[in-house]
């Protein structure tokens, strides 16, 4: 519904982009600190049936992009998570599971506490 596209918009563009600008110049001004942004592979790769969802991860990893080069120099980093397939309930409400398979090979996908550690293993180092 238009209702569910604008809410996926909010969260996965606006959201960043707003929360991006609120705290990177305090970053940038103590010449430390990291952003970091949870795209996906659908950014690059998108999947039939969720060409919105996919747009909006590409938003964000084209921002991360774009900051890193704006960013260079002042000690502040940029992180872009282009997460695969993780098991976090979100497939399976979107309809997602239906159109991609990855999510039916056992074992391909991988635990959100992996990837939350991860991400939180790349930010801190």
């Amino acid at each position: 519904s238009e209702s569910e596209m604008a809410n996926l918009i909010a969260v996965n563009c606006t959201a960043p982009t707003l929360l991006t600008r609120r705290f990177l110049p305090n970053m940038i001004e103590r010449g430390e600190g990291r952003v970091c942004f949870v795209s996906s592979l659908v950014s690059v790769n998108a999947v039939p049936g969720h060409g919105v969802y996919a747009a909006s991860k590409a938003m964000l990893t084209s921002l991360a992009d774009a900051l890193r080069y704006e960013v260079e120099g002042t000690g502040v980093g940029v992180v872009n998570v282009l997460a695969g397939a993780v098991n976090t309930g979100f497939q399976k409400a979107s309809g997602m599971a239906d159109t991609a398979p990855v999510f039916t090979v056992p074992g391909y996908a991988l635990s959100s506490k992996r990837v939350t550690r991860d991400i939180v293993d790349s930010v801190l180092n």
